[in-house]
């Protein structure tokens, strides 16, 4: 099966506003759009006793929230993809639509705060090292 990606949507993606993004550590049933405005309170207070200037409280459902913001490495963009109609069966083409891009997202851990040690931190330093083992060596760097 392929994937195929609305190119003219992806322009219009790169070159429109990026969209506040919220990664939660819960399940939403969920897929389409949705009022996370009102929904979800938007009421951040950075931590006044956190040496870090993007560590972020909330509460989802009486529940408390540790986030932090954070920035894709240089030279990736996140997309998020609709597709508006689902194929029939698994040997056919799906087609997606690029909703929104974005470069940086807000991620939260339920009752701590965040850390080097989270999975979503863990996963964006494979894609700097990825980068750098897929980089083409030059002569001058294997010489000593």
């Amino acid at each position: 099966m392929d994937a195929v990606v609305d190119g003219v949507s992806l322009e219009r993606a790169l070159s429109a506003p990026q969209p506040s993004v919220h990664l939660l550590p819960c399940a939403i049933n969920t897929d389409g759009p949705c009022k996370v405005d009102q929904y979800f309170n938007t009421t951040f207070q950075a931590n006044a006793d956190s040496d870090k200037l993007t560590d972020f409280t909330a509460s989802f459902r009486g529940r408390p929230l540790r986030g932090e913001d954070i920035t894709l490495p240089h030279g990736f963009t996140a997309i998020i993809l609709r597709e508006d109609k689902k194929p029939l069966t698994d040997k056919q083409s799906r087609h997606f639509n690029v909703q929104h891009s974005f470069k940086t997202f807000r991620y939260w851990n339920l009752d701590k705060p965040t850390s080097g040690d989270d999975t979503i931190r863990k996963a964006l330093d494979w894609l700097t090292l990825s980068v750098a083992v897929h980089s083409p060596v030059n002569s001058e760097d294997t010489d000593s």
